[in-house]
């Protein structure tokens, strides 16, 4: 029942290692459950990206 549900709900989207996701303070309408591979967290720190946090298969994230 579940996976019907899902299947019905859901849709599955494949990215390349270098595609940003979303950017902070943009609307939030999306929420992602991570099948395999990672998604990192990056804070502008002075005039470069900085690694704050990294998600992994099976972590959720994103507007609920």
């Amino acid at each position: 029942m579940a996976r019907k549900i899902a299947v019905r709900y859901l849709r599955m989207e494949v990215w390349s290692a270098d595609h940003e996701l979303f950017h902070s303070g943009q609307p939030g309408d999306k929420f992602y459950i991570i099948v395999k591979g990672e998604v990192k967290i990056l804070e502008p720190c002075q005039s470069v990206l900085k690694e704050v946090n990294r998600l992994g298969s099976g972590v959720a994230f994103g507007e609920r």
